[in-house]
Order: C-alpha cells, then sequence, then structure tokens
C-alpha cells in the first residue's frame, strides 16, 4: 500500500450543511474526499449515534447524546450477538452499514467516487472507547460488560461495512476513529489498558483487512501510548497538542520509521474565528521554530515528519455556520500551497 501523499487534504467528520449536495460539493473539493456527518439535517448523525444506531435499547436525544435502555437491550441481545458474528466471521459486513437516517451523504458519496475514481476515500466513526466512556443506561448507569463489549464490535463491524463499500467503488478505504475521549486514558488503571489493548486489536483487524487506519483525538492524551496502538495516521488539532506530541519524541520518531503519518489540524475549528491563512500559517512555523530552539538533535527529524503529513481542519465542523466550513476549507487549501512553498525553500 503507497502511502498518501504527503501535504494532501482532507476533511475530519461533521459539516453544518442540511442539502446532502452542498455537503457532498464541500467534501469533493479536498485531494481526499471524505464522507461526513450532517447531524443539523438528522440528529441520528452525531457521532456517538451515528456509531451505535441499530444496536438493541439505544436511544438518543436532539443533542446526539445516547443512553441504553436495559430491557430492551436483554431483549434484543441474541438475536444482535447473532448478526454480528456472522458479519464478522464470514467477512461480509454490509448489514452493518450506516443507515440512510445515520448518514445521509453516505450512497451519493460512494457513487461520486466511483464515477471519479478516486484513488483514496476517507470515512470516519466514533472510537470504541469514547462511546464506552461516554454511554449510559436510562438510570444513569455503567452499562455492563457484555454491552460494552458488543459496542467495540458494533464499531468493528460497521467500521468494515463502510470500508467495504469503498473499496467496491475500485478506491482505497481510510478510516478515521474519532476518540478524543482519549484524553482520560491513564497508564495507572488496569480497565484503561484493557480497553486499549482492544482498540488495537480492533486497528490491527482492519489493517488485515486492507484498510488504513488513523485515529483522531482533538483533545490533548498520552501520545506514546496513542502512537504504540499501531495506526498507520495519527491526527491531531496542531494548534492544541502538536508541542506535546513532539514531547514524545522517541515514539514519534519510532512511528514515522515504520511508515506512519501524521494528519495535522492545521486550520482551527472553534466558534470564535480561525484567523487569516497569513496569522494561522505564522502561529505553525512559530511551532517549527521552537523545535530548532528545544529539539536541536531532532529538528531535521521532527521537520521530515511534519513535511510528510496530512492536513485537515482541527476537528468536525458541525457547530459552524454553512459559511464558516466552505471558509475553512478555503482556508485549508490556502495553507497547503504555503506549506508546500515553505518546505520546497528550506530544501
Amino acid at each position: 500500500m503507497s502511502e498518501v501523499r504527503p501535504l494532501s487534504t482532507t476533511g475530519i467528520g461533521s459539516l453544518p450543511h442540511t442539502s446532502v449536495e452542498e455537503a457532498l460539493h464541500l467534501a469533493f473539493r479536498l485531494d481526499i474526499p471524505y464522507v461526513p456527518q450532517l447531524p443539523k439535517k438528522s440528529h441520528k448523525e452525531f457521532m456517538l449515534a451515528h456509531a451505535l444506531d441499530g444496536m438493541p435499547g439505544i436511544q438518543f436525544d436532539s443533542q446526539g447524546m445516547v443512553t441504553v435502555d436495559m430491557p430492551e437491550w436483554r431483549k434484543g441481545y441474541l438475536k444482535y450477538a447473532e448478526r454480528l458474528h456472522v458479519a464478522l466471521e464470514n467477512g461480509d459486513a454490509s448489514d452493518f452499514l450506516p443507515s440512510e437516517n445515520s448518514q445521509c451523504v453516505l450512497k451519493p458519496f460512494l457513487a461520486k467516487i466511483k464515477e471519479d475514481q478516486k484513488e483514496r476515500a476517507k470515512v470516519q466513526i466514533a472510537g470504541p472507547m469514547t462511546l464506552q466512556w461516554s454511554l449510559r443506561t436510562t438510570e444513569g448507569k455503567f452499562p455492563p460488560p457484555p454491552l460494552m463489549a458488543q459496542v467495540s464490535r458494533t464499531v468493528l463491524a460497521k467500521s468494515l461495512a463502510l470500508c467495504q463499500a469503498i473499496k467496491s467503488t475500485g478506491s482505497q478505504p481510510i478510516i478515521f476513529l474519532d476518540e478524543p475521549g482519549l484524553y482520560a486514558f491513564s497508564s495507572q488503571q488496569p480497565n484503561h489498558l484493557m480497553m486499549m489493548q482492544e482498540l488495537k486489536i480492533l486497528i490491527l483487524t482492519l489493517q488485515k483487512a486492507g484498510v488504513e487506519v488513523g485515529i483522531h483525538c482533538c483533545s490533548d492524551a498520552d501520545w506514546s501510548a496513542v502512537i504504540d496502538l499501531g495506526v498507520d495516521i495519527l491526527a491531531i488539532d496542531a494548534h492544541l497538542s502538536l508541542p506535546s506530541l513532539l514531547r514524545s519524541s522517541e515514539a514519534l520518531v519510532r512511528f514515522s520509521s515504520l511508515g506512519g503519518q501524521l494528519a495535522l489540524g492545521v486550520i482551527p475549528t472553534h466558534r470564535d474565528g480561525a484567523g487569516t491563512v497569513s496569522e494561522i500559517f505564522d502561529h505553525f512555523e512559530e511551532r517549527i521554530r521552537t523545535l530548532e530552539k528545544y529539539f536541536r538533535t531532532r529538528a531535521a527529524t521532527f521537520e521530515r515528519i511534519l513535511s510528510r503529513s496530512l492536513l485537515t481542519p482541527a476537528c468536525g465542523m458541525a457547530l459552524l455556520s454553512s459559511q464558516r466550513a466552505i471558509r475553512t476549507h478555503a482556508q485549508l487549501s490556502a495553507f497547503q500551497s504555503t506549506y508546500r512553498s515553505f518546505h520546497a525553500s528550506r530544501s
């Protein structure tokens, strides 16, 4: 599998649009098209609801927060477990492809990447750790272990279904597991370590199926532990997390030497504005100069790692305006041009 072209652009997850056509047009303006969720069109497209839609007992509110009705889950547990077993054992996960209710852009997206003969296409789904840490029963309690295990298997089945659908178009799938909850990971907690091992197995299973796998974490995290998951792509909010990631220098260099790439979320997506492209790039360049100041022996190595990265917005954009999302994509393409010129001038 060839490396994703350095400094290619792609998106993260959600968009604020309610028009499928407009969202699709925007997603295909980047180098690697991505299939977005549109939670303003349907609350079933929020990340937690999107990932768990169809699982017995799952309920979600208008903000996309999920709970599980335990009597309903117990009623449907065995039948759903059998569906999961068949999908994962037989290698055909199409039964778990997100429905039009939970991802209305998916079918036209698949048709367009086939029509355009795109080399790669990207999907995203909430990761199992974030889902398990977020999920509560309708009584506000933590669900029991058998239900949590079914959450992980559901994510795997839906991930395989999405990637198999992309492969059927002739395109190479990239999937990002969205794990903002990794900020809470502690290596001192045995149950956290077990969850990380389960996440690592999920990643390996997808890779064995010929999928390029990324982790997206828009919060800060124990980056050495995240890198040790063995992903192909590590997606971060560059303005928030690049300094702490660089402090995990040994793990980062090892990650890159094994072919791993970063996806740098270089365009901020917070509501109070991102500034001009020039301002954003100047702030980013200042971070690079910091490498030379604090990592003298590794500065050149880190610059090579950064120059091989993908470029993305910092996070999903469901809570922004449509105009702001359009502007963010335009800024991303402008940042790409500036960054390529920057590296050319230093080589």
